[in-house]
């Protein structure tokens, strides 16, 4: 019942089954999670062996799915709660009803927000390219900084490894430099 009589995926029902039912779910993740990760696995090489610095991935469950365990660095981007039930119901043509049981089949944003190294913030005031110039100007400042010389690596990692506590005090634009030290 996924393909309707001609052939063609029917989203609206699958996405009603998954989303009603946890075990249906959970099955359902358990299928698709892995082939997922292995093709981000081959994708990402690819980029790399195209002199590609860093790739991103979007993934609407990351933590749920243990996907943040195939990234080194997460960028959370958050919205208030309104926004984003507004934008998923125009997106995808939603209900109050349909939207809340999705987001109920999530983490919510509170959770997992303080896992991230930096947050952008969607809520249509602050921009997000400027949110998002800034991110990479520094985190590429920190990679050439630290880590241009092989020897600067190391004794960085050494370091690290010795310490038993790391204090990171910054402010203004310097305070997302912070966080990926935290």
């Amino acid at each position: 019942q996924a393909y309707d009589s001609s052939g063609v995926f029917d989203a609206l029902w699958v996405r009603n089954r998954v989303f009603g039912d946890v075990n249906l779910r959970t099955k359902l993740n358990s299928l698709v999670h892995p082939i997922v990760f292995e093709d981000f696995a081959t994708w990402v090489k690819q980029r790399a062996l195209e002199g590609h610095p860093y790739v991103i991935k979007e993934a609407a469950i990351l933590f749920e799915s243990g996907a943040d365990k195939t990234v080194d660095l997460v960028v959370g981007v958050i919205a208030p709660l309104v926004i984003r039930q507004q934008r998923v119901m125009d997106r995808d043509g939603l209900t109050e009803a349909e939207f809340k049981q999705r987001t109920q089949a999530q983490w919510p944003q509170e959770q997992w927000e303080n896992k991230c190294a930096f947050v952008v913030v969607n809520d249509g005031e602050m921009s997000l390219i400027h949110q998002v110039k800034e991110i990479h100007e520094q985190s590429s400042t920190i990679r050439s900084a630290l880590f241009q010389d092989q020897r600067k690596l190391e004794n960085f990692c050494n370091l690290m490894k010795k310490a038993n506590k790391v204090f990171v005090v910054a402010a203004g634009t310097s305070f997302h430099a912070g966080l990926i030290a935290k």
